[in-house]
């Protein structure tokens, strides 16, 4: 997968202070849903390649990060546009690359 990884909270405040949509992916090598979500997630990355930047997040190794969003339930995706939350997707479900596909595209509509 080419989605880059957060290593530090740096590597994410660098990623949000970017002029571009970012969406945070947060997983866990330990979920099932991830695992089932993760190979979609490079096609949904090159078809919005142009819009958006990827950045994989794994709450285990940054649940600070996690908790400071608020993220409880995995796999979370959160929309971010210069610095400031625009839209999630979180939810009980399992969730299908077409979900994250329209998440994205509504997600996107609110940039502004």
């Amino acid at each position: 997968m080419s989605m880059n990884s957060v290593e530090s909270s740096g590597d994410l405040a660098s990623a949000m202070a970017s002029d571009r949509p970012l969406l945070v992916c947060f997983m866990a090598d330990w979920c099932g849903d991830c695992h089932f979500l993760k190979p979609a997630l490079p096609d949904l990355e090159a078809q919005f390649t142009e819009n958006v930047d990827f950045i994989h997040l794994d709450i285990d190794r940054h649940a600070s990060v996690a908790q400071e969003y608020d993220v409880t339930g995995i796999p979370s995706f959160i929309l971010f546009y210069k610095g400031r939350e625009l839209y999630r997707l979180v939810n009980e479900r399992r969730k299908s690359k077409d979900e994250v596909r329209r998440f994205l595209v509504k997600g996107l509509s609110l940039v502004s």
